[in-house]
């Protein structure tokens, strides 16, 4: 996924409260699949609430691989 394309998607979602699906790799390689809540993108970051776990996360954005819609 093109990174302007995913960062406009969660600042969108961000503004507008929408749920996304973000794939995420860890440090380790391992790949995960959250579904979250954006509440700001600022500073090479995302602040989201992960929508399952009911916890608030800070995701650096050059560790998101796709960002797609939540139903």
């Amino acid at each position: 996924q093109d990174p302007g394309g995913a960062v406009a998607m969660l600042r969108t979602a961000a503004q507008t409260q929408a749920a996304l699906w973000v794939t995420i790799v860890g440090p380790s390689g391992a790949v995960d699949r959250r579904r979250v809540a954006p509440v700001r993108v600022q500073g090479g970051q995302v602040v989201a609430r992960d929508l399952d776990r009911e916890s608030d996360l800070t995701i650096a954005l050059h560790r998101i691989v796709d960002v797609t819609a939540a139903q």
